[in-house]
């Protein structure tokens, strides 16, 4: 019986420190390991975006000065409003024709959702009288102006004696809604 003691209390601490130390570090290590892929995987993606953004940089270096400044009047860094309304009152003016109105809203006005855009709209709304081939004329300017704009929404109501137009001119009363783009500055 002494003899079978000693080999039977040996099984019992090996199955202890098995359980109680071996086992928990094992598992510490296959976590470890784990981890050690994902930090490997993230710097395999490191690695890939730097790439990205060398040949970017590259890109960018090849642009000339002047087509930099092309790109910023068509794509504006930031939103003026002050050259909006001196552009659409400069359109407006080519024809003869004199705004009665002009509203800017903020571009949080224009916000759905909370998520941070790379462009934000900005919209614009311009109210005159002209007549229809002026009125063509300007939407051509707008079309053909520097900076993006889109058209959202056209409304016209045709002269009346009533309106203003006494004079028999037979101009409509038009309000363009405009759609204006700027890149997002969230850097500072």
């Amino acid at each position: 019986m002494k003899t079978l003691l000693f080999p039977i209390l040996s099984i019992i601490a090996a199955i202890g420190l098995y359980f109680f130390f071996i086992s928990p570090q094992l598992a510490q290590i296959n976590e470890l390991g784990l981890k050690e892929e994902e930090f490997t995987q993230s710097l395999s993606d490191v690695r890939e975006i730097e790439g990205i953004i060398g040949r970017l940089a590259s890109t960018y270096a090849g642009i000339t000065q002047g087509d930099l400044q092309k790109l910023e009047r068509f794509l504006p860094r930031e939103f003026d409003q002050v050259r909006v309304v001196r552009d659409l009152y400069t359109l407006t003016e080519r024809e003869n024709v004199e705004i009665t109105a002009v509203t800017v809203s903020d571009p949080s006005e224009n916000r759905v959702d909370n998520s941070e855009p790379i462009l934000q709209e900005h919209t614009a709304t311009i109210d005159f009288f002209a007549g229809y081939e002026d009125f063509k004329d300007i939407l051509g300017d707008i079309e053909t102006n520097l900076q993006i704009a889109r058209v959202d929404a056209v409304t016209f109501t045709p002269p009346k004696e009533e309106s203003g137009d006494s004079l028999g001119l037979g101009l409509s009363s038009y309000s363009i809604m405009l759609t204006f783009y700027s890149f997002n500055n969230t850097e500072g």
